[in-house]
This record gives structure tokens, C-alpha cells and sequence, in this order.
């Protein structure tokens, strides 16, 4: 029995001195384990007399091409990867620029932002390595967004090998598509291909009408009517309107037709903005007399303009002006002429009578002397 229970004791211990060998293999293989989320910024940017329209940005993302001779290969699974989608609000708000802030670099413009999540949750990493991605932002449809300089941005994931095994981080991403190796990168010396963002603008123009009367017969305290029509501006987009070159508060003259009550209602825009409605048209009408100027500004580029006058017994060669907001700012003047044949009898039998009754005065003058003198 002893004899037994020995051979069967040394064969386990055989077994166990042959199979020691897979038993270490197997416990150095790597556990897989699964990425994790980064973000950037996207900016989006408008002229400071501008209001940030409803945009919505989307991105694709794919494999990098491997490096020879590097630790960086092509990125694992890409169709598993998610990248949220950047949605700006009409009227969302804003942070004014600054010459130096490295984002749009202008006093001349604003700014809102938002934060775009790529998640590799579902991407399971096997060895260590760096996996590129390259992320490309779709190209906007509309008319009034101008899209970043570069559409691309490369992400490079860092997967490391550490004592308690592999671990996922940092997430880099650098402008544009690399296809080298990542440059040796400190604070003292940073890398300046890094970049955490995308920066679209949101172009606009300024919309100027005013109004002159000219001739001996028109009225330059005479108020006419003008209907503004805005169409394709965008669901919700706030204009702002400056009202500084009119009255807010028309007073209604003898040659006005409209009430005085009908004009100030229309010329007092509240908080100074119109907004556009859910098919993206403003319309407003105002009251302008001779000198007067409305600015509506920060109208996408790409949106129609309609500006129409009521005429009133009055000339006017273009009462009606339209066309589309396009890379320059739009200056409409209206001018409206009346006047009429004054009969050149009328001053010639005028002037002698005021000839007359001037050599009657001095005599009457002349004669007061003499007496007195007597």
C-alpha cells in the first residue's frame, strides 16, 4: 500500500512538473480590459453683434494607420467607438473673445461652447500599445456655417502595461491626421500639433433701411410705413435691431396717416431682438420719417431680406427691395420725392409789392426826420 500511494504521489508531482510551465504561460497572459471616454471642445463663433444659432455638428471616427518601427498600430474595433454630437441653442450664451484666449484669437467676436464625448467603453484591449483614431467632423449644410480649417484630429490611446496589468490612458489628440510617431511632449517643451478642439463660425451681416423725402411739396415729418420680411434665418434665431437712428415714439404729424399709438407699438421692440419663428421668418413692420434708419443686425448669411414701403402720394422708383444676405453688409435707402410748379407770375406781381411797401416805409421815415428837425 505505501508503495502505491508513493508511485501515485510521484506522478502527481510529475504531472505537476509538466504542466508547471503552462500553468506560468497562462498567468502572464494579459487580461483584456475594456477603453474608457475622453472629450473635446467644440466652439462655434459669431460677430459680436450676433446671437449663436440652432447648429447641430456631427463626427466620424475611424482607424489611424499604423507607424513602422513604433509602439503605434491602428486602432481596435472603430465601428464600436461613439462620438457624441455638438447641439448649440438659439441665442445660446456666450463668451466675448480676446486677442490672446486661442480659440478665435478677435475682440471682434463671441463664442459658445460645447463638450463632445468619445466613448471606447466597448472596446476591449488585449496588449499594450498606443491605438490611433483619426476623428473627422462632418461638413456642415448650412449656408452660414463655415466648418474648422481642419477636419480631422487624431486621437491616440494610450494602453500600458502596469504592475496590477494593463490599464487604459491618457487619450491624446493632435490637428489633423499624423502618421508619426507622437514628438516628446512636456510642459517646458509641449507639443504644439496637440489640439482638444474644433472651431466652426457662424457668418452674418448687417441689414441698414432708410428713409429721405425730397421736393417743395413733401413732408419731412411725415411717417411711412415699411414691412420687413426675413425667410430661411433658421428656426429660433434672434436678430438684434438698433434703433438708435429712429423714434420709438412717433409723433403723429398732420400728414402722418397712422396713429401715434400703432406707431410706437411697432418702433418699441422689446429687449431690442426679433426671433424668428419655427419656419425661420421674422416680419416686422416699423415707421420711418426723412432721416430715419433702422439696422437689423446679425442675419445668417444665406437668409432672404424683403424690406417694402407703403407709398403715400409720393415717387418712389423701388418701393420694394429684396435680395439675399450674402459676404457684405446690405444698405437699402429709400427716397421719396413729391413737388410742384410754383407759377414764376406769382413772384413777379409779389416782389413789386414788397418793393412798394419798403420806398413807403423810408418816406414815411424820411418825412418823421424833417418834422422833427423843424
Amino acid at each position: 500500500m505505501i508503495k502505491k500511494l508513493s508511485a501515485v504521489l510521484v506522478a502527481i508531482l510529475i504531472c505537476a512538473m509538466i504542466l508547471a510551465p503552462a500553468t506560468a504561460f497562462a498567468d502572464n497572459a494579459y487580461i483584456a480590459v475594456k477603453g474608457g471616454t475622453m472629450t473635446f471642445n467644440k466652439y462655434l463663433a459669431v460677430a459680436n453683434d450676433a446671437t449663436i444659432p440652432a447648429a447641430s455638428f456631427s463626427f466620424t471616427i475611424g482607424a489611424g494607420d499604423a507607424v513602422s518601427g513604433t509602439t503605434v498600430v491602428a486602432g481596435l474595433s472603430p465601428t464600436a467607438v461613439t462620438v457624441g454630437t455638438a447641439t448649440f441653442t438659439a441665442n445660446q450664451a456666450t463668451t466675448a473673445g480676446a486677442a490672446t484666449d486661442g480659440i478665435v484669437n478677435s475682440t471682434d467676436k463671441k463664442y459658445a461652447t460645447q463638450s463632445v464625448t468619445v466613448d471606447f467603453s466597448a472596446v476591449s484591449f488585449t496588449e499594450p500599445g498606443i491605438y490611433r483614431y483619426i476623428l473627422t467632423e462632418e461638413a456642415s449644410t448650412a449656408t452660414n456655417i463655415t466648418n474648422d480649417s481642419v477636419a480631422t484630429r487624431t486621437i491616440d490611446v494610450y494602453v500600458q502595461n502596469t504592475v496590477s496589468g494593463l490599464s487604459v490612458g491618457p487619450y491624446v489628440m493632435y490637428s489633423g491626421t499624423q502618421t508619426n510617431a507622437p514628438a516628446e511632449d512636456t510642459p517646458e517643451n509641449p507639443d504644439p500639433t496637440k489640439s482638444n478642439q474644433f472651431v466652426n463660425e457662424a457668418a452674418s451681416q448687417n441689414l441698414t433701411f432708410s428713409k429721405t423725402v425730397s421736393g417743395n411739396q413733401a413732408s419731412k415729418d411725415k411717417y411711412f410705413k415699411f414691412t420687413v420680411t426675413i425667410e430661411g434665418a433658421g428656426a429660433g434665431t434672434v436678430v438684434s435691431v438698433d434703433m438708435s437712428g429712429a423714434k420709438t415714439t412717433p409723433a403723429k404729424s398732420d400728414a402722418t396717416t397712422y396713429t401715434a399709438g400703432v406707431m410706437a407699438a411697432a418702433n418699441t421692440i422689446t429687449g431690442n431682438t426679433l426671433t424668428a419663428d419655427a419656419d425661420g421668418k421674422i416680419e416686422h413692420d416699423f415707421y420711418l420719417a426723412h432721416g430715419d434708419s433702422v439696422v437689423i443686425k446679425g442675419l445668417p448669411k444665406g437668409c432672404t431680406y424683403k424690406v417694402a414701403e407703403v407709398n403715400e402720394d409720393y415717387t418712389n422708383e423701388n418701393a420694394t427691395q429684396r435680395g439675399t444676405v450674402a459676404d457684405a453688409a446690405v444698405s437699402l435707402t429709400f427716397t421719396n420725392t413729391r413737388g410742384g410748379v410754383v407759377p414764376t407770375g406769382v413772384m413777379l406781381t409779389v416782389v413789386p409789392g414788397v418793393v412798394i411797401v419798403g420806398i413807403a416805409l423810408f418816406g414815411l421815415i424820411v418825412l418823421k426826420r424833417k418834422k422833427n428837425k423843424a
